[in-house]
């Protein structure tokens, strides 16, 4: 059991020192050089994982870096949690890290602030179909996260409902 600890021990150790071993530089200076790790640092709650803010990114691990797809990544990410209802993400903090061998070490510290939820979903018009039945349509409920890809969706859907029944020219909009 002891040589166990001693292992586990010289390993933190190990990580410890490879961390000392970065410098930190600009995106200007990690042009062309290989991306070595992405990641992210959650302010408060981890809203959304690590593998789906990397997949949603074209700065990739093992690929070279490229700032002009770094600052619109950055940009995505933020526009990936406004999606999922956090409507104040921001990026707080960002630095790139090269090691010694010349890998690019990029670490994102995300805020995803406060989920926004549908409060109450109001229909003005519909007659002749009741408010219950073209709710059903839309799809999203009072207290469900805001979601503006379900919003576009349920609009999409409501539309679809009303022009199948004859009402072709009927206008379906969010505000």
């Amino acid at each position: 059991m002891s040589a166990l600890a001693v292992v586990l021990c010289l390993t933190l150790t190990g990580t410890a020192l490879a961390q000392g071993d970065l410098r930190e530089i600009s995106a200007r200076e990690a042009d062309g050089y290989k991306v070595a790790q992405i990641r992210f640092v959650h302010r408060g709650d981890k809203r959304i994982k690590g593998d789906l803010l990397r997949s949603a990114m074209l700065t990739q691990e093992g690929k070279r870096f490229h700032r002009r797809f770094f600052k619109n990544d950055l940009s995505g990410l933020v526009n990936l949690y406004y999606s999922k209802g956090y409507r104040d993400a921001e990026i707080v903090r960002k630095y790139l890290r090269l090691d010694a061998k010349n890998r690019v070490h990029i670490h994102i510290e995300i805020n995803s602030g406060a989920l926004w939820t549908v409060r109450s979903l109001t229909l003005v018009g519909g007659a002749p179909f009741a408010a219950d039945t073209l709710r059903a349509q839309v799809g999203l409920r009072a207290g469900a996260p805001l979601d503006y890809g379900k919003v576009l969706e349920g609009e999409r859907q409501l539309q679809v409902f009303l022009n199948q029944r004859g009402y072709p020219h009927a206008a379906v909009r969010n505000e």
